[in-house]
């Protein structure tokens, strides 16, 4: 039993004709084509469709002997006659008062013309085919028969039908199908069209020429663009709408797709862009605005990059345009045009068109739960460190709080604004900021605070209010981070924080505190600086019968008075390790004797991450001759009993011995080359690394 055919499906005869005309003569047709298909095949519940089909194919026939006819020679000769009077024509008109359009229309009407018949066995027989084939009778045919097809008696069916589809549709299919592939043996005329109009002096005439007669198939639209090199062009295309956005061919946009490369105009406008008229530039720039609306993805893409080749003076009056094209979305190409954009305009000194792009470029928003960025996965957060310097020198506090909303806005969406503050690593610390969007951000806003108060101090107070404002803890961490940087330049507040009950005991921001108080707690006074101590002092106090209970829990039994004062020791310890050298000599005493007893608070590290350690110390390498140092690279293996011996540290001692004595090693470098890998490659990057060995 067959399947129902779906009525919107070209069958796969007419699918391939679809994508020849596609690709040979473009959209415009091609689109037509598809059109014509479906309603003669009934796809569309119309009334009255066989008027409207008979319509599509009347238009098709036109449209294809228009993009034929010149390349194909199928034109009336014109006379010296038929010239004379053409122009004088003309001149009457213009001293009418006629436009030139309309004064074009005419002159069309007035040159000599072949009738359809003898026109389309021209066509024919220059694409190969028989002047009086098939193809051609079939053709000639069809042309003197579209009144019947049209149809507007009263009293008969006017919906497409079995008579229309035999009469019409089958023998059109078979007449555009055999042009089509005729047309690809033959498309070097074509070619040769387009490279003659290239080369016209006449740029207006030769514009409205490729206009009229150049179908807009990519092939035949690059070839013509790719040619052009000067600007003498540009008013006479914008004129002819050529630079306006592709058409959609008729399979896209269904697939969801972006086909790329579909707007050669582009080129030619981004070569324009980087001319050293001004006049020139600012008609790329209204070429520009004309296509401003585009949601074509290559329209958008090769927009950027013009944009980026104009000088940033004359590219930020467009930044409206760049904000449109980065609207919210997946994008399939490449960030790294708008990014140079944004960078060119802040160096230029340009911030409100900086930032207002940086802003689109960099937005985040969410997505079924998720994070979302025009960037692929794990590039936002490795191209976002190259964008903070930059806007943070142009831009000042305006950027350094763009940077603080994205990020709390990524916290509100990963749900960090209430535990985000949570972690082991210090704010000075990068090491996790190229591996989530989150974590980069926090990096983004401490390295534009730290930038504005490096170039001015008196910023200080501003850029504290400022991240003062959010309410993510997080935020509490980096005030503090960028505080202790310089807290001369706000004494008030670091004294203030200093000996804030609930900073000193809070452990999330310990880090920071410690850092604040590295800084400032020396230049307390003798009451403050006894205020900070007498709160970690009681603090002990606080958190004795919670001890208390998890002790007797754990060893089955109530703490003694020993355990009792280990305990307060070690709370003490604790809070003020990481900024116990700026602790009173008394204290620090006090301090070291509980080391001695208890232990380093970081003791821990070492048992969970054992340092590597390498069976040859520096002074081996020093000492020994690179004959005997090779011997024991070559046959030395890491022990099972001393699991901190290991290949990696070898190695890199390797390395430190060949960047302090490159002479020896590059003297003796043949020796290493039948060893591992690892250890020939840390020789060379030791040389390497030396100023004046193996470069030199």
């Amino acid at each position: 039993m067959d399947l129902p055919v779906n009525a919107f499906d070209l069958s796969p005869e007419q699918q391939e004709t679809a994508s020849l005309l596609q690709r040979l003569l473009g959209s415009a047709i091609a689109n037509r084509y598809v059109d014509f298909c479906r309603l003669a095949a009934g796809a569309f519940a119309l009334n009255v469709s066989r008027p409207i089909a008979a319509h599509a194919l009347r238009e098709l026939d036109s449209m294809l002997r228009g993009a034929l006819e010149v390349p194909m020679e199928a034109r009336a000769p014109e006379t010296g006659e038929d010239t004379e009077r053409i122009a004088e024509a003309r001149k009457q008109l213009r001293a009418l008062g006629f436009e030139d359009h309309a004064v074009d229309r005419a002159v069309r009407e007035l040159k000599p013309r072949l009738n359809h018949k003898e026109q389309i066995r021209q066509i024919a027989s220059r694409l190969g085919l028989a002047p009086d084939g098939d193809v051609a009778n079939l053709w000639t045919s069809l042309t003197e028969n579209f009144g019947g097809a049209h149809q507007r008696s009263f009293h008969r069916s006017l919906k497409v039908d079995d008579d229309f589809r035999e009469r019409y549709q089958r023998p059109f299919d078979t007449v555009i199908r055999a042009l089509a592939v005729a047309l690809q043996g033959r498309y070097v005329a074509l070619m040769r069209r387009v490279e003659e109009l290239a080369a016209m002096t006449d740029r207006k005439q030769a514009a409205r020429l490729f206009a009229a007669e150049i179908p807009g198939a990519l092939p035949l639209q690059r070839h013509f663009f790719d040619r052009l090199q000067t600007a003498d062009w540009l008013p006479h295309l914008a004129k002819q709408g050529l630079f306006a956005e592709p058409l959609a061919g008729p399979d896209e946009g269904a697939s969801g797709g972006m086909r790329f490369r579909q707007w050669p105009a582009g080129n030619y406008l981004l070569r324009m862009a980087k001319s050293p008229d001004a006049a020139t530039r600012q008609g790329v720039a209204d070429a520009l605005r004309n296509v401003g609306s585009s949601k074509h993805p290559d329209v958008q893409y090769d927009g950027l990059e013009i944009l980026a080749a104009l000088p940033p003076a004359e590219a930020a009056p467009l930044a409206d345009l760049a904000v449109s094209w980065l609207s919210p979305g997946t994008r399939n190409w490449p960030m790294q045009t708008p990014e140079t954009l944004v960078k060119q305009l802040a160096q230029a000194g340009q911030r409100d068109a900086a930032l207002k792009i940086a802003r689109a470029l960099l937005q985040i928003w969410e997505q079924n739960g998720r994070l979302m960025t025009h960037y692929a996965n794990h590039m936002y957060e490795y191209h976002l460190p190259s964008l903070v310097g930059p806007l943070a020198a142009c831009c000042g506090e305006d950027a350094l709080r763009f940077f603080a909303d994205l990020l709390h806005e990524a916290a509100r969406i990963t749900g960090r604004v209430d535990s985000g503050h949570h972690s082991m690593r210090p704010m000075g610390d990068d090491g996790m900021a190229q591996h989530d969007v989150y974590e980069s951000l926090i990096s983004a806003v401490r390295r534009s605070a730290e930038a504005l108060i490096e170039e001015d101090a008196t910023r200080m107070r501003g850029v504290l209010q400022l991240l003062a404002g959010y309410e993510p803890k997080i935020f509490v961490r980096l005030y503090l981070h960028v505080l202790a940087s310089n807290p001369a330049a706000a004494p008030d507040i670091a004294t203030a924080y200093l000996t804030d009950p609930s900073v000193i005991e809070a452990s999330w921001s310990r880090d920071e505190y410690s850092k604040l108080a590295l800084a400032w707690f020396p230049s307390l006074t003798t009451a403050d600086q006894a205020k900070v101590l007498g709160v970690i002092d009681a603090l002990p106090g606080k958190y004795l019968n919670a001890w208390k209970a998890r002790f007797e829990e754990y060893r089955k039994k109530p703490p003694g008075a020993d355990d009792e004062r280990r305990f307060r020791a070690a709370t003490f310890r604790d809070v003020v390790w990481k900024w116990r050298m700026a602790l009173p000599a008394e204290r620090q005493g006090a301090l070291d004797q509980t080391v001695q007893e208890l232990g380093d608070p970081d003791a821990w590290k070492e048992q969970l991450f054992p340092q590597e350690e390498s069976p040859l110390r520096s002074t081996d390498f020093s000492s020994r001759p690179i004959s005997e140092i090779v011997e024991f690279l070559r046959i030395w293996t890491p022990q099972a009993d001393n699991s901190r011996q290991t290949v990696t540290a070898l190695a890199q001692e390797l390395r430190t011995a060949a960047f302090n004595n490159p002479e020896a090693y590059a003297a003796g470098a043949a020796q290493f080359a039948a060893l591992k890998p690892v250890y020939v490659r840390q020789v060379l990057e030791g040389l390497r690394a030396h100023p004046g060995s193996l470069d030199s």
